[in-house]
């Protein structure tokens, strides 16, 4: 999802699976009036295609989006592919950006092990794991904070970590830093999806050893737009 003020939505599917023809579309939705119309559509081909009920974070592919504000311009990418977009509100796209990267290789015992702790039976697992991708995504998010366009990336499978790795982008698309957010030791992310930057505060929701959780926020060091 993507907000303009609260007028404007842009909206695509949770994950790139069970895709009618393999096709994922982003739709612009006047939240007011409630007509919306399609900006710009995927088409996955038929070795793209998963079949898959769910989203696992970093592996099931997805469509991320950002708006920057200031400038009006709306950021969207496929996260299987390292390919950003930026473009106009209506959809009409005036440049691409990305990095030469490929795609990190998961093991069926990496899979395996992204279970533990779902509660999810073992033979339910089992019938799972051939569902799925063999593939880490190449980014979870991307944000746009105060001029620069911050790529978070995908390293790892395991969602409890404690640091994230972010490439930084200039307006325009071109390559600035490979940044690192780590947090104090023994503090760990409770899922990937479920931090976000602002300027120079990173906020988290954090998993505590007893199965809680809880949101702080740290002040960070971030570059400058400038």
């Amino acid at each position: 999802l993507a907000f303009i003020g609260d007028e404007i939505m842009y909206s695509g599917p949770g994950a790139l699976a069970n895709l009618p023809e393999g096709r994922a579309a982003i739709r612009k939705i006047d939240i007011a009036g409630g007509q919306s119309e399609i900006i710009h559509e995927f088409v996955m081909g038929d070795d793209e295609r998963i079949n898959f009920g769910g989203v696992i974070i970093g592996l099931i592919p997805q469509i991320n989006m950002a708006y920057d504000a200031k400038k009006g311009i709306l950021y969207f990418g496929r996260n299987d592919r390292y390919e950003i977009h930026a473009a106009e509100k209506n959809g009409r796209i005036n440049k691409s950006f990305g990095l030469p990267k490929e795609r990190t290789q998961v093991t069926e015992e990496e899979l395996r092990d992204s279970f533990a702790g779902t509660r999810i039976p073992a033979d339910r697992v089992e019938k799972l794991i051939p569902l799925l991708p063999r593939k880490l995504t190449f980014f979870h998010r991307v944000q746009v904070v105060d001029g620069l366009v911050y790529v978070f990336t995908v390293d790892s499978l395991e969602s409890g970590i404690g640091t994230q790795y972010m490439d930084i982008f200039s307006r325009d698309g071109k390559y600035l830093y490979r940044g690192k957010m780590a947090l104090p030791k023994g503090d760990r992310y409770r899922n990937l999806d479920q931090i976000a930057l602002s300027n120079g505060s990173l906020h988290a929701i954090l998993a505590n050893e007893d199965g809680t959780s809880r949101v702080v926020k740290y002040r960070v060091s971030m570059p400058d737009s400038k």
